[in-house]
């Protein structure tokens, strides 16, 4: 244009104005959950939340619990007034656990990762097998198993009178929700009206997030109903406390090459087990103070497992040699 010489700058904008903005949503977020709060007391909350927990056929927990002994115990579990089926894992899955649960006790089946937490000289013989009434293994969990129906819905009312609170917003599985604080547990409840339960501290002063909570599908129901006494009627599980008394009672025999005069002999190992716990480590085999070798061992109670292991003649080509060798042999414990 006439008058006009070069290229106009750019206009420059200031950024502040919409970080103004975002604070303003940020605290019109917290004024809006403050009137909406204002509206109903949160002891009404905690309540209307409890009545409806209280009318599920169950309840399913997904969330993690602070262990005694340090870390965290991830758990999935789906308990009714009548048992309860689930998974249990710590170091980030690699110590897994099935848990069943029904008036009749507890039953745990558990890698042995999980077993080396509480019982390490042990868990070999624990691995994989249905063990009954595991009280070591409970501590954290044992309390979730009796939180479905009434009972959930008395432990979301607290003592009475509570004295609740109302402390933040906070995201559940995407579905927003109030956190409530009676001085000792948090609760989560739905934002909507009919202000459902979402989630709730499953013991008092818990240094985990609330546990997500809800309904569970009629397959997970039928999933729990007889779990349990169908796995002692299958496997007959001993209790822990019987597990842990049992002990392997090992007995070994030599039985050397007669007259060896080759170049190299022989003997044969024979080891039972008359105890009543797995016999496991290996099996050490020497031959005039030397070893010569070493066998895995695995006898199960009631087993005969049988050895071979080879030295040479000390007295190869000489006149009259019989292969005279002094054998020993000793089991150890892994």
């Amino acid at each position: 244009m006439p008058g006009l010489s070069g290229t106009t700058p750019p206009a420059k904008r200031r950024a502040w104005p919409l970080t103004v903005v975002g604070v303003l949503v940020a605290v019109a977020a917290g004024i809006a959950l403050v009137f909406s709060v204002a509206r109903t007391n949160p002891a009404d909350l905690a309540a209307t939340a409890a009545t409806d927990a209280g009318s599920w056929p169950g309840a399913r927990y997904q969330g993690e619990v602070a262990a005694n002994d340090g870390g965290e115990i991830r758990f999935d579990l789906t308990v009714t007034p009548e048992g309860g089926s689930g998974t249990l894992s710590r170091d980030g899955g690699g110590a897994t656990a099935e848990l069943l649960w029904d008036q009749g006790g507890a039953l745990i089946r558990a890698n042995r990762e999980w077993w080396l937490y509480h019982h390490p000289t042990r868990a070999d013989d624990l691995a994989g097998i249905w063990v009954a009434e595991p009280s070591t293994e409970l501590q954290e969990i044992g309390p979730v198993l009796h939180l479905s129906g009434p009972a959930l819905a008395a432990y979301v009312r607290g003592e009475q009178p509570a004295q609740w609170q109302a402390l933040e917003q906070q995201l559940v599985d995407g579905r927003s929700g109030i956190v409530l604080f009676d001085g000792a547990r948090r609760v989560v409840v739905g934002s909507e009206d009919s202000h459902p339960l979402f989630a709730v501290d499953v013991a008092p002063n818990a240094k985990t997030p609330p546990v997500p909570v809800g309904r569970p599908t009629d397959e997970e129901i039928a999933a729990v109903a007889g779990a349990a006494a169908r796995v002692r009627q299958e496997a007959a599980p001993k209790t822990l406390a019987q597990l842990l008394q049992e002990r392997p009672n090992v007995g070994i025999q030599l039985q050397p090459d007669p007259l060896c005069v080759a170049e190299t002999c022989n003997v044969t190992v024979t080891v039972t087990n008359s105890g009543t716990a797995p016999a496991r480590g290996h099996l050490e085999v020497s031959a005039d103070g030397k070893v010569v070798a070493n066998h895995p061992l695995d006898v199960q109670p009631g087993q005969v497992a049988t050895f071979t292991a080879t030295a040479p003649n000390p007295q190869f080509a000489q006149p009259g040699a019989t292969g005279r060798i002094l054998w020993e042999t000793r089991a150890v414990d892994d």
